[in-house]
């Protein structure tokens, strides 16, 4: 448990490290997501985290489960609608900030396996007290509706 918890410690401070050395890199709005955030019912800090780097014209966010990766999707909020290739899915992804630059809205179209295909429509922003907010609603003749909220 001891050598886990080590582990993961140098992922999260590697993670906060490789933020903060490419702040200067990232659009200025920007700049008070980078970090490793962690969910707010997580009082013991063991749980995900979820990572946000700078990536090309936007950011990547990675999850992390202690050692293991998880999640890992780049979001370049500029408008652009960017294909998702990947072994299991096929689909769109489109990303832009709100017309006060606070927020990122996100539509995702996307068929994984031989599912029907499903939309994922998302709000992603930083509050003024620092708490990162990520809700996503999925929709779609097969999917089962719901709305997911991290904070």
């Amino acid at each position: 448990m001891k050598k886990h918890t080590l582990v993961f410690t140098f992922a999260v401070i590697s993670c906060l490290s490789m933020a903060q050395s490419a702040a200067a890199q990232v659009a200025p709005r920007l700049d008070n997501w980078l970090g490793c955030w962690r969910l707010e019912d997580d009082l013991a800090g063991t749980g995900a985290r979820l990572c946000v780097t700078p990536e090309k014209d936007g950011v990547r966010l990675q999850t992390l489960v202690g050692t293991v990766k998880g999640a890992d999707e780049v979001v370049i909020p500029d408008g652009q609608a960017r294909p998702i290739t990947d072994s299991e899915c096929k689909g769109s992804e489109r990303a832009e900030w709100s017309s006060d630059g606070v927020r990122v809205f996100r539509t995702i179209d996307v068929t994984c396996k031989n599912e029907t295909p499903r939309t994922i429509k998302g709000v992603t922003f930083v509050t003024a007290s620092q708490m990162l907010i990520n809700v996503q609603h999925v929709s779609g003749a097969g999917a089962t509706p719901g709305v997911r909220v991290q904070r």
